[in-house]
């Protein structure tokens, strides 16, 4: 079970890291800024209620809701590199099937913010520039663990909208989910 676990830890840290380079890139690309929208507690966005704990929710276009649980849920902790800023990467897979969904803001508290999303099935290949996606977090008390810069500890719950394309740009599809995580 440790190994199984340390295996997610890893997978989850270069995740991370590969969303920090996405994060950092977007700024170069022209027509996309990294900020983020007014800030609010607010009651949430998208029409996809925040799940019990340890859930991971979402829905492309009108297709299946889907749900990833505990332990295959969870968040870093770590900094926008264009921004130097605290950011949270939130990140859910499918070990069974290699599915997987990321979720990346450029903060750490409550409030509503642009973030960008990857998603990867068997069967789609999705992202969103950074802004493509809006953000609530309703709650938000995390901090990265003694043992790593990274490894977010704490909970963390909200709701998002937005649009995601093919990786090639095309085929822009409606995207909305929740998550409500605690580790």
């Amino acid at each position: 079970m440790r190994k199984l676990f340390t295996l997610k830890l890893f997978c989850l840290y270069f995740l991370f890291l590969g969303s920090i380079a996405i994060l950092s890139s977007c700024q170069k690309i022209a027509g996309h800024s990294v900020g983020t929208a007014a800030s609010g507690a607010g009651t949430g966005i998208g029409t996809i209620a925040v799940g019990a704990s340890g859930t991971f929710i979402y829905q492309i276009g009108t297709g299946a809701v889907v749900t990833y649980n505990t332990p295959n849920v969870g968040f870093l902790i770590g900094t926008d590199t264009v921004r130097n800023v605290p950011a949270t990467a939130i990140i859910a897979t499918n070990p069974l099937n290699n599915d997987g969904f990321e979720l990346v803001y450029s903060a750490t508290t409550a409030g509503t913010f642009d973030a960008q999303g990857l998603l990867s099935t068997t069967t789609l290949n999705k992202q969103s520039t950074y802004g493509g996606q809006k953000v609530n977090i309703t709650f938000q008390n995390t901090g990265s663990t003694a043992g790593s810069s990274l490894i977010g500890a704490g909970t963390i719950k909200g709701t998002f909208t937005g649009t995601m394309t093919d990786v090639s740009g095309a085929n822009p599809v409606s995207v909305q989910g929740s998550f409500n995580i605690t580790q």
